[in-house]
């Protein structure tokens, strides 16, 4: 197969194939900002997405490079080793460990001579010896007061990501009234539903996957694009379930069999990320919906408008205007009937 045409759509030298993966997405050797290297990856498939039909062995092939630097280049681990074997940059040697300190070896004590059977002790004997007191018979120093033992740190829990973000500012919009509340329920319970079925492929780094595996995991990747297009955060840039839903922008062929255990890692922690997130919002729902009911008429209009000024600032604010301008026109048009009825 020829590479000529590859050159060509990607700008790159006619030179040996195939390219590293900073030169295929036309990067600095070494980059390491997430963010450009997307965007590049992007950049890649839209240009070769237009001749996959008249050209799809080659553009297969591109689609699949771009999937693996892609996944190479986000994960920690394998962009290490992948740079250590492209640029031959090795880890800093650790310095051998300093050799143990000798043992402090305290002094003997002194000896107590007993006096004899019908001998008096002399209580005042101790300070003439040399021993207890040391070279001239000085007294010896007290010893020191033992230090404060102070008390052990108290553990703070670190709080999870996941579960803030499922009770975020941004998960609490659309939830004022009591049927997007219910609507909000629902779509928490289908995606629940698909991430424990992805669970059976995305939980165990070791299992290998095969064609059959691929094509049905791909199908639940999609399914949950289209629950999750109006569902907040989920599937978002640095939010759970962000690198589960870039699988699906890219080829279908062998991206999932060519995948290192550090990224089927970094598939299991996306995964169990958003399987947090999604029970969290579902506990959170919960507690919305109880406290719905225990609100009064009074309680529950004061909250839809407060949440109405929250989610929809502006709309709000032209509402209230135009309400205010109505009201003072009403006032002034029934001023001259008030003075003449006085």
């Amino acid at each position: 197969m020829s590479h000529t045409l590859i050159y060509t759509w990607l700008g790159l030298p006619a030179d040996s194939w195939p390219p590293d993966h900073y030169r295929l997405l036309d990067l600095e050797p070494g980059e390491s900002d997430i963010a450009l290297i997307e965007q590049r990856v992007n950049q890649r498939l839209d240009a070769v997405r237009r001749y996959q039909l008249m050209h799809p062995e080659q553009a297969t092939e591109v689609m699949n490079r771009l999937a693996q630097a892609y996944m190479c280049l986000t994960e920690p681990t394998a962009k290490r080793c992948y740079d250590e074997q492209l640029l031959g940059t090795r880890p800093r040697a650790v310095p051998p460990p300093l050799p143990p300190m000798p043992a402090v070896v305290p002094p003997p004590l002194p000896t107590v001579v007993e006096p004899l059977p019908g001998e008096l002790r002399d209580p005042f004997a101790w300070l003439g010896t040399p021993v207890a007191n040391g070279p001239g018979g000085a007294l010896p120093e007290p010893e020191p007061a033992p230090k404060p033992v102070p008390p052990p740190p108290v553990e703070i829990p670190k709080a999870d990501p996941a579960r803030e973000a499922a009770q975020s500012p941004t998960t609490r919009h659309g939830l004022a009234t009591r049927r997007g509340l219910y609507q909000r329920v629902l779509q928490t319970r289908h995606l629940q539903r698909l991430w424990h079925r992805m669970g059976r492929y995305l939980d165990d780094p070791e299992h290998r996957f095969s064609s059959i595996d691929a094509r049905e995991l791909y199908k639940l990747v999609e399914e949950v694009e289209s629950a999750a297009d109006d569902f907040p955060l989920i599937g978002d840039p640095g939010q759970p379930g962000h690198y589960i839903l870039t699988l699906g922008q890219f080829d279908r062929s062998r991206t999932l069999r060519n995948l290192t255990h550090g990224q089927r890692e970094l598939l299991r922690t996306d995964w169990k990320s958003g399987l947090t997130f999604l029970e969290s919002h579902r506990d959170f729902l919960r507690d919305e919906i109880a406290n719905f009911r225990r609100r009064s008429r009074f309680s529950g209009l004061r909250h839809v408008l407060n949440a109405a000024f929250r989610d929809y600032p502006m709309v709000a604010y032209l509402i209230l205007g135009g309400t205010l301008a109505l009201a003072i026109a009403l006032v002034k048009t029934s001023i001259p009937y008030v003075r003449e009825w006085f």
